[in-house]
């Protein structure tokens, strides 16, 4: 039997530790994923042939191998095929100075206007018509022959599984466009994107042509370290190695460990960065956890982050890397490769850009977590509700008649 005094102690009991848990209250639930790998273990690619309206192919070769760069505004042809555009008859009708990375500009030259196909992994074939192509035959972007922005994922449903990274390695992701959505594997999250527009300043004169231009997508995403937490839209980047920062959120993160004013001697290192301006060198820093914040109100987490840190512009925050969406993938190929775990797997297992109805100016990254990992840690929060709950049935239990 629960005599009164007891009953009171652990009826007040539970008021401290409702006390106690309450600034928690805005916490929600979450699947911890993991670690970040902290690097891009692979990035989507795709091809391209640009033609003209009479259909007269200008290459490049279908072949080629082009970023699907989510965080590209234009349409970018660098190296040799630029060269081989150049050689086919492609011409070029102004100059436009591209903004990049850490406030760097690069001068490209715009294109007349052009129809252009893409395709995935798959080769099914789409169609931009009347695009204005940036190029520079005298630059490389590494094993990429340019980028694709976000022009190319407008009013599709971009799919991007992960899958084959780890069967044959640096086998690439699995890119498809598609008019829906793809069906579920069973462990879906949506998270919003919103997409907007920043227009081209990069004209020398007036009266040039424009490059073809699209809107970024911004997502919701948290940083948390120490003990302070940072909110806000950055983009969803599929072309970024590694995610990224503002000095602004670095500081109010207490990345400024020692408080001097000066976060190059709190970081881990420095990291070149290449973007379409050009190189910079970049602190990398650590931070606790980057959350993403879905519809469906439960987070996606992963830990130990490093980040690197640039201003990209006033307005942006940060960039969602490769590097997280690409987390655990290549832990998995070394466990496939040693045989240590022949069905090992990353975090997930697809991300989908549904930007089907991007004229609304709003799209969705709809998110396939790997069933082992898509396990669903409670929020805090909810714990006062249990301790109310256990509260109102000692206090019921207390008027209730002896049997």
């Amino acid at each position: 039997m629960v005599t009164s005094v007891a009953r009171a102690r652990v009826v007040g009991a539970f008021a401290c530790l409702l006390l106690a848990v309450v600034p928690l209250a805005a916490d929600r639930p979450y699947v911890l994923l993991g670690d970040s790998t902290n690097f891009a273990m692979g990035q989507p690619r795709v091809a391209i042939e640009v033609y003209d309206a009479n259909r007269s192919s200008f290459g490049p070769a279908i072949s080629n191998d082009f970023l699907l760069d989510s965080g590209a505004q234009g349409l970018v042809v660098v190296g040799t095929a630029a060269e081989e555009l150049i050689d086919e008859g492609y011409q070029t009708v102004a100059v436009f100075d591209e903004a990049g990375i850490g406030g760097l500009t690069h001068p490209y030259d715009v294109s007349e206007s052009y129809n252009m196909d893409f395709a995935g992994s798959d080769g099914n074939r789409h169609t931009l018509t009347g695009v204005r192509l940036m190029s520079d035959a005298n630059i490389t972007f590494g094993d990429f022959s340019g980028i694709v922005g976000v022009s190319a994922m407008l009013n599709l449903a971009t799919s991007m599984v992960f899958e084959p990274m780890a069967e044959t390695f640096p086998e690439p992701i699995h890119v498809s466009f598609e008019h829906a959505v793809p069906t579920t594997w069973g462990h879906r999250y949506h998270v919003p994107l919103e997409l907007r527009e920043y227009p081209p300043t990069g004209q020398r004169d007036a009266n040039d042509p424009l490059p073809t231009y699209a809107p970024l997508p911004f997502l919701p995403a948290e940083v948390r370290h120490g003990g302070a937490a940072e909110a806000n839209w950055l983009i969803a980047d599929t072309g970024a190695q590694i995610s990224i920062l503002s000095t602004t959120m670095a500081f109010a993160l207490g990345l400024d460990e020692n408080g001097d004013g000066n976060l190059a001697d709190d970081a881990l290192g420095t990291v070149p960065l290449t973007g379409a301006g050009g190189e910079i060198e970049a602190l990398i820093m650590q931070v606790d956890e980057i959350r993403l914040l879905t519809d469906e109100n439960i987070d996606l987490v992963w830990g130990n982050c490093q980040i690197v840190v640039v201003d990209i512009d006033p307005s942006i925050p940060g960039v969602i890397g490769a590097d997280l969406l690409t987390s655990g993938w290549l832990e998995a190929w070394g466990e496939r490769l040693l045989g240590t775990d022949p069905t090992a797997r990353g975090y997930l297992e697809r991300c989908v850009f549904d930007l089907l109805d991007a004229n609304s100016g709003w799209g969705t990254l709809v998110i396939d977590v790997e069933a082992g990992h898509d396990q669903v840690v409670p929020a805090p929060a909810a714990l006062p509700v249990m301790l109310l709950t256990a509260a109102w049935v000692l206090r019921r239990r207390r008027g209730r008649p002896a049997r």
